[in-house]
């Protein structure tokens, strides 16, 4: 709850609709983003981890792999806008996860938030969209409406054709 520091947690059902229910949680990470972050491009609600999670069903090299994208910033500051979004993946159906990956590439301390994520089941490629202010400067413009900077989103997405290891720019 708040802002700051927070956990991400998996836990699985290995029976599916059976009656063992969920295993106790693994923790998967941790962030800088909590459960009611306060961003400029969020003036009336708030964002948080955003987490996301994805298979690999493909026949391919990572075939059950799973990802987990998430965001996270450089500091639990409650001034701190620069969100980024980052995967890990784990290769043990959650018991243990890689280390992370920042998917966005802008280098900025703008703000990305919303991510989403899917796996294509033929290929197995990688496709993460988010919501990003990158190109709002607040100087006016196309991508500036307000003339305050890091309020105004585009939709951006990428994709990685190695499991996650890099991503497209």
């Amino acid at each position: 709850a708040g802002q700051g520091q927070s956990n991400i947690f998996v836990s699985r059902d290995d029976d599916g609709l059976g009656p063992l229910g969920f295993s106790a949680p693994v923790a998967a990470t941790s962030t800088n983003v909590g459960g009611l972050e306060s961003i400029p491009a969020q003036p009336n609600g708030f964002i948080d981890a955003g987490v996301d999670l994805a298979c690999d069903r493909s026949a391919g090299p990572n075939s059950g792999r799973v990802y987990l994208v998430y965001l996270d910033k450089p500091t639990a500051d409650v001034a701190d806008d620069d969100t980024n979004v980052f995967i890990r993946f784990s290769e043990d159906i959650g018991n243990s996860w890689s280390s992370r990956v920042q998917v966005n590439d802008d280098g900025g301390a703008r703000s990305q938030f919303l991510p989403r994520l899917a796996v294509d089941p033929v290929t197995g490629a990688i496709c993460v969209t988010w919501l990003d202010c990158r190109n709002d400067d607040g100087g006016g413009g196309d991508t500036d409406t307000t003339g305050v900077a890091n309020d105004n989103a585009q939709v951006f997405g990428t994709a990685s054709i190695d499991g996650g290891i890099s991503f497209l720019p």
